[in-house]
């Protein structure tokens, strides 16, 4: 606990996944019983960043009324291209996810992922059969500005 502690506050209080995984269950990371896989797409996860940070820079421009027609085009591709990524990202997870549960003959998973995922990472987890129970810690609250500064620095 004192090691997590101080790893918490080196970080300036972010917490990894494996981390909240560690602490919710209360057990060591890596012991025959609990074992931690990356459910992340990095090439696809590298791409939505990309495009979230263009719909933030061309987003700041429009609502300075800066923006050419172009921009305002490209803003709605980018924004479009964001989403369709989200879903990828969604989709790659939950078949990961079923793939290393199979090759485990486990019938209990842990998965800590993002708000924006929600909805539809318990459809395609229905759909494959996955049951689930989900822990909803609330909404964070996050301001417009916020947002797009966290946006524009991805």
């Amino acid at each position: 606990k004192e090691i997590l502690k101080q790893k918490i506050q080196q970080e300036r209080g972010k917490w990894s996944a494996v981390e909240i995984l560690a602490y919710r269950l209360r057990r060591e990371i890596g012991n025959r019983l609990f074992r931690i896989y990356g459910l992340e797409d990095q090439s696809l996860l590298e791409r939505q960043k990309n495009a979230g940070r263009r719909v933030a820079q061309l987003g700041v421009k429009i609502k300075r009324r800066e923006d050419t027609y172009e921009e305002g085009a490209e803003f709605d591709r980018e924004l479009q291209l964001f989403n369709s990524l989200t879903d990828q990202r969604t989709q790659t997870a939950v078949d990961i996810l079923a793939k290393e549960m199979g090759n485990l003959s486990a019938n209990t998973a842990g998965l800590v992922f993002g708000d924006g995922h929600y909805k539809e990472m318990v459809e395609l987890l229905k759909q494959k059969g996955i049951g689930y129970v989900s822990y909803y810690p609330g909404k964070s609250a996050v301001s417009q500005e916020s947002g797009l500064e966290y946006a524009l620095n991805l």
